[in-house]
Formats: C-alpha cells, structure tokens, sequence
C-alpha cells in the first residue's frame, strides 16, 4: 500500500484507511482532512498525533463504518491541544467556511453556544463524509455539564443526561445524544419511545442478545450507554441508534472485528473496506482496543443498521 505526495504530511495509518477507497475519494478526503487537522498541526507539532480526546489514545482522526452504505466517514478534532473548549466550536466553523459548507443558521448556533455554557472536555468535533460526487460535514457540539436542555427535548423516559447535539450545515438535519447509566434491556421501551420506535423494542432486544452471544443480563454490557434521536429539516424523527462500548460488549479488537463483521454480514453489508482497514487488528487481544462505539439503528419502515467507530490502526 502506497503513500502519494498528494498525502504527505497526513499520519501514515491515515494514509492507511484512505488508500482503502477509490483513489478520486481519498484524495479529496486527504484535501479536506488537511484542512481539518491544519490548526491542529500547527499549534501541537509532533504531539498533533496524541493530544486529543477524541479517541483513547489521544489520536485525533476515528473512521466510521455504517451498513448502510460505503462511504468514507471521518471524524476529527479540530484545534490544539491548548485550546480552551469553548473555543472550539469557533475554530470549527472557520473550518467550515474554509472548505466551503454552508453557513449554520444564527438560531441554530444560538443555542449551541447556550449549551456550552459550563464546564467542556473537548467542545466541539467534526465529522466528514465523503462520496464521489460530493461531500458532507456534521458538528458534534458537546454540551456542558448542567446546561438547560431546549425547551420541547424529545429525551429517553428514563434518567438521562444530553450530552452532544449534532448538525448539519444546509440540511435541517440534527441528532441528539444522551448518556443513560445501568440501562437494563426491558427498559428500552421507554427509550425507543419518544422516537416513534417503542413497538421494535423486542426486536432491539433480539438483535442485541444476538450480536452480544449471551442472555443480556439486568443491565446491557457497560455502565452507561448512549442513545441518539434524529430528525430531519421538518423535525420528523429518522432514526434512533444505541451506543455501547465496543470493548465492553465484545472484548478485544480480534473479537470485535470477527463480530461486527458477521453481524453487519448479515444484514447484506459488503464488509470488505472494513475488513482490510482492521486487518492489523486480528490478532490483537490485549486490554487496548481501537475499536471505539458500536452503534445500533432502527430506522423507518423496519430497517436496522450498525455502526462501528474505529482508532486507524497502523
């Protein structure tokens, strides 16, 4: 596998997870995560690689895979290790406007910046999506901790914290993110409700029980777990994913890659991208894992997908 002049100065297991796509895909992709990481790159140097929260050992680039396509997704942290939080968010959109999305609108950034009011751990992240013929971008706003949620929320009937909300610039489109602790399976009910999705909570149940190979117990595997609500412009909920730990749910990377391979196998996802950008990981069993958050979606009209976050292996 071949690093092009066109990459130099990307990290080479970035490199890695590009060269995994057409070649028109990674190099726009190169061009956009250059754009992404500049400020990052210039205020940390050669600490660029380790310094943010993004993932669990400080490398500031994590690559989704989600069964319902084969897009390249990416998600980053842009800005220095010294920036203050709350800064973040600022730096972010000038990277926006830097690569060309459209604005966010005055409301909608309104009532981010209300949300960040308080104590942050890392503020702001983006997220890219890259297609041959066009690209998508999506903020993750952290919220502080004690923040107001907005008026109206739709939110879990269950104790639950927001944590993040999620936008993207020119759609309407926008996710919610909350934290739920010691989730036990017979309530996600309540937490597939306010979604319009209570009726599949059986089928969540099923799928999960499935994929984890044991009877799931009084409470799902990790002490806390995440729920997601999406809308679209019109505010029509599209979607509800539940979040785990990838390692908490199935162990080290070797495991988790044989998993979620045959998993998302079996819902008729070609996992050949996935398989050859983990393939440093077969054999990896030792109590560090780049596998990040494993993602379950129930969508309209009885669809399931997963989802995976992964650290780019060298």
């Amino acid at each position: 596998m071949t690093v092009t002049g066109e990459r130099v100065g990307l990290h080479p297991a970035v490199d890695r997870v590009l060269a995994g796509w057409p070649a028109d895909v990674g190099s726009r992709a190169a061009a956009a995560l250059r754009v992404m990481l500049g400020g990052r790159a210039a205020a940390d140097g050669t600490a660029a690689w380790t310094s943010s929260r993004l993932t669990g050992d400080g490398f500031p680039v994590e690559v989704g895979f989600a069964t319902g396509d084969d897009d390249l997704r990416l998600t980053v942290e842009p800005g220095g290790i010294h920036l203050d939080p709350w800064r973040r968010l600022d730096v972010t959109l000038g990277v926006l406007a830097e690569l060309n999305c459209p604005a966010v609108p005055a409301p909608t950034l309104a009532e981010c910046r209300r949300l960040q009011v308080g104590g942050l751990r890392y503020g702001t992240w983006l997220g890219c999506r890259i297609r041959a013929a066009q690209s998508g971008y999506k903020l993750y706003v952290e919220v502080a901790d004690g923040a107001e949620p907005p008026s109206g929320l739709v939110a879990p009937k269950r104790e639950a914290q927001l944590r993040m909300v999620g936008c993207v610039p020119g759609s309407g489109v926008w996710e919610t993110y909350f934290r739920i602790r010691d989730l036990d399976p017979l309530e996600l009910a309540g937490v597939l409700a306010p979604a319009g999705f209570g009726g599949r909570a059986a089928e969540l149940r099923e799928a999960l029980a499935e994929a984890y190979g044991h009877r799931l117990g009084e409470r799902l595997p990790g002490r806390s777990v995440g729920v997601s609500y999406g809308f679209s412009a019109a505010g029509e909920p599209v979607g509800v994913t539940l979040f785990l730990f990838a390692r908490a749910f199935w162990g080290p990377d070797a495991r988790i890659r044989a998993r979620f391979g045959a998993e998302a196998r079996a819902l008729g996802w070609d996992d050949v991208r996935y398989q050859a950008v983990t393939a440093p990981l077969s054999a990896r069993r030792d109590g560090r894992t780049a596998h990040g958050i494993l993602g379950f979606t129930l969508l309209p009209g009885g669809r399931r997908a997963l989802s995976m976050g992964v650290r780019p292996p060298c």
